[in-house]
């Protein structure tokens, strides 16, 4: 299946949509609930680490009083822009599954006693 496209009725979605909200959005077509696949998160993050790291290393011998802080800023930028932009071109829809209802707590035992000592 194409990248960005719902499962059920193959309606396109926006990269915006996908990637400001990978845990579910909803179908501009047929309105299921949907979420970004595992394996395009996976694939997305690491080639947002790779570039980081690449960034890191050509930064490394920076100079200046601030030289220590530059590559590790610089490999930050560099993964918040390439995983989302990488999720962009290569995220795969999938049907989210359905939540289960969250069950009440219990109540705490008293013991027959009341609240009083």
């Amino acid at each position: 299946m194409a990248a960005r496209m719902c499962p059920l009725c193959a309606a396109k979605v926006s990269p915006g949509c996908v990637v400001a909200d990978t845990d579910g959005l909803d179908c501009p077509g047929c309105k299921a609930r949907l979420e970004v696949s595992f394996g395009s998160r996976f694939l997305a993050t690491t080639v947002g680490l790779l570039v980081a790291v690449l960034v890191w290393r050509w930064t490394q011998g920076a100079a200046g009083i601030l030289g220590w802080v530059k590559p590790m800023l610089f490999a930050f930028l560099a993964f918040s822009f390439v995983a989302p932009l990488a999720l962009m071109f290569i995220a795969d829809l999938r049907v989210k599954p359905a939540e289960a209802p969250p069950e009440p707590a219990p109540m705490p035992h008293t013991g027959g006693h009341g609240s009083h000592h």
